[in-house]
């Protein structure tokens, strides 16, 4: 029965990833696997709300497509992989997402798969600043609210200082993505992530067909000339950044295709910079 090849179709919210299933896929989702002959009956499929993956009954999703499933609904007993309102997906052994349900809607966190089994075992909810999420576990009344960042970096932070994350994500939680910096740092890196027309932030183009620079450090503004070129105007503000010990657009992939010039060009611009710099 069902032998076609669902690959790829879409039934409701769930789409077929594969047409057959394995042991591991019901135990990634704390399920126990089922026999040989009923293990046939399921194929490998994604909820298209949620994002989790796990093995579905093909006849059911046929005959009456699904709206959810039962991790973003929350029916159903998924042993630890689902705790209130959280569901998990374990990923190559490499990292885990984490699944939260806000306002009807599904917000998913990634961290580091060192990190699942002891954040599993925290009920996890979400908490929106600046059209920003972060996941907290705890109570505020009893003063013990922990956001997943501090969880996961599980160390002290010193006072003045703050936890960031790197490429602006707050939903990405895995240690490389972590570092701790000054507020004045987080503020900076914060601003430098917001996309413009270009999509590296501080560089944007001019009415006269240049690209203005725009930097600041320390609650100083330093102003540099237009410059004829986008590979031009990226040079200027790596070194800028660089004078300073910063480095937002070397993080910044959207930078990496500009910096092409030859090393005479990097020269004359890099001691421009260092002379505007100078003058303040």
């Amino acid at each position: 029965m069902y032998k076609e090849n669902f690959t790829g179709q879409t039934f409701g919210n769930r789409k077929i990833l594969r047409n057959y299933c394995v042991d591991e896929d019901w135990i990634k989702i704390g399920k126990k696997v089922p026999s040989d002959e009923n293990k046939r009956k399921y194929k490998l499929g994604k909820c298209l709300n949620c994002g989790m993956v796990f093995p579905v009954l093909i006849k059911n999703v046929i005959h009456q497509p699904p709206k959810r499933c039962v991790f973003c609904s929350n029916i159903g007993n998924h042993h630890n992989i689902t705790t209130n309102t959280n569901s998990w997906a374990v990923y190559d052994n490499q990292y885990a997402v984490i699944n939260v349900l806000y306002h009807n809607k599904v917000i998913s966190a990634q961290i580091d798969y060192d990190d699942y089994e002891r954040t599993k075992q925290y009920i996890w909810r979400i908490s929106k600043k600046k059209n920003k999420f972060y996941l907290l576990t705890g109570s505020k009344f009893k003063s013990t609210v922990t956001y997943l960042h501090k969880f996961i970096l599980n160390q002290e932070i010193p006072e003045g200082y703050e936890i960031d994350h790197k490429d602006g994500n707050s939903l990405n939680n895995r240690k490389s993505n972590l570092r701790i910096v000054t507020r004045l740092e987080n503020i900076q890196n914060t601003r430098e992530r917001i996309d413009n027309q270009i999509g590296i932030r501080g560089i944007s183009p001019d009415r006269n067909k240049t690209y203005k620079v725009d930097f600041a450090f320390n609650k100083q503004r330093y102003y540099f000339k237009n410059w004829n070129s986008l590979e031009e105007a990226v040079y200027c503000r790596k070194f800028a950044e660089e004078f300073f010990g910063l480095e937002m657009l070397k993080n910044n992939p959207k930078a990496m295709p500009y910096l092409t010039l030859s090393k005479s060009k990097q020269e004359e611009i890099y001691t421009y910079v260092i002379e505007q710099i100078s003058r303040k």
